[in-house]
């Protein structure tokens, strides 16, 4: 199992059993809010918190993503992400190809995610802090 899996079965745990289960549009609207967060651009590399801010919206985006693939039958399992981009990629790809987009035809994407003094915009998903990623 590679740390990545760990990281996902851990958040799992963490998250808990979703009660009650999440509804397709629920699922959906969840999936496109984590691929939002996961576009919102990456923190200089200067900053501490970088990894564990882009660690922490793949996990997230990735949980989202494994709910609405299991709500729409599509084979998938958190121990298929040892190599993280290409099972997103396939899940993403099955997805399409069953007339769902993860990132919503509706958002408007920033053109500049940078304030005025040169930083980057980012924020934590809801689901993660540092702390609860660095365990």
């Amino acid at each position: 199992m590679s740390m990545y899996t760990e990281l996902l079965h851990a958040a799992l745990e963490e998250r808990g059993p979703v009660v009650p289960h999440p509804t397709m549009h629920s699922a959906l609207h969840a999936l496109r809010r984590r691929r939002g967060e996961l576009d919102e651009g990456t923190p200089p590399v200067t900053d501490p918190d970088a990894v564990p801010v882009v660690l922490a919206r793949e996990v997230a985006y990735d949980l989202a993503l494994v709910d609405v693939a299991e709500l729409m039958g599509i084979e998938t399992a958190l121990h298929r992400f040892g190599q993280p981009r290409q099972e997103r990629a396939r899940l993403e790809m099955a997805l399409l190809d069953s007339g769902v987009a993860a990132r919503s035809p509706l958002a408007a994407r920033p053109a500049d995610l940078r304030t005025r003094d040169g930083a980057v915009r980012y924020r934590w998903p809801r689901c993660a802090t540092p702390g609860s990623i660095a365990r």
